[in-house]
């Protein structure tokens, strides 16, 4: 699946008040903006995320004199990657009221070792197993 960042962006901003109280639930809303102490997410109003507009998505915050873009912003908080941003906030779209703000997407299958032989004579060296990641459901 390819996951285009200014796609995710812009319907991302669409939905910043449910985003920006995932990503920093001890915020709040003051003047159209959501606030907190910092990225870490403690209360404050140093950080502030523009909720509307043609700003909505942008933050700032100004007791480090840091900022930028709410995918940005995204890395920052859940402490991820690029890549694991953009699937993390693909289905945080997806399905928002289900992905809790201390959950975590891994969107790199994990190899697990099989079996030392298969019954046929030659040795399985891996094996991948494929979850859902909503469900957990096995799929393949």
């Amino acid at each position: 699946m390819k996951l285009d960042a200014s796609e995710l962006k812009i319907q991302l901003t669409e939905h910043m008040q449910e985003a920006a109280e995932f990503l920093l639930p001890n915020g709040q809303e003051i003047d159209l903006q959501w606030t907190c102490g910092s990225v870490k997410g403690e209360p404050g109003q140093s950080l502030k995320i523009e909720l509307h507009g043609g700003k909505a998505g942008l933050w700032k915050d100004f007791a480090d004199d840091t900022g930028g873009d709410i995918i940005k912003l995204w890395q920052l908080v859940r402490n991820v990657g690029f890549k694991t941003a953009l699937m993390e906030i693909s289905h945080f779209l997806q399905d928002r009221n289900k992905l809790k703000p201390n959950s975590k997407v891994d969107p790199v299958p994990k190899a697990k070792p099989a079996a030392p032989g298969n019954g046929t004579g030659s040795q399985i060296v891996a094996c991948w197993h494929y979850n859902d990641p909503k469900s957990g459901e096995l799929l393949g």
